[in-house]
């Protein structure tokens, strides 16, 4: 499942190895002022996720929460830096629930 806000370029869609995308869960706007800002986020995952008061970004992580739950989930991420990205807290979230 692609958890990025943006499709990574140069991948297209019939050749991508994953069926599923939400962008939703993905970190928003905020946390786009680099690794910086996301190694913050890293550090209190749960609070940097949790504080989204969007109803669609809190269904979709309680969607994918389900999901890890009953199946094997691969958090895919085009992020260069695979510890500082999103998907990395991502999975940190979803490891704690």
């Amino acid at each position: 499942m692609l958890v990025d806000r943006l499709w990574p370029r140069g991948v297209a869609r019939a050749a991508a190895g994953f069926t599923e995308w939400s962008k939703e869960v993905a970190p928003g706007p905020e946390l786009a002022g680099g690794t910086d800002t996301i190694r913050s986020a890293s550090r209190s995952s749960h609070a940097a996720i949790a504080r989204s008061s969007r109803a669609a970004a809190l269904g979709a992580l309680f969607r994918l929460r389900d999901k890890a739950r009953t199946e094997d989930l691969v958090l895919v991420t085009a992020a260069r830096s695979l510890e500082l990205s999103g998907a990395a807290v991502l999975g940190e979230v979803l490891a704690g629930s």
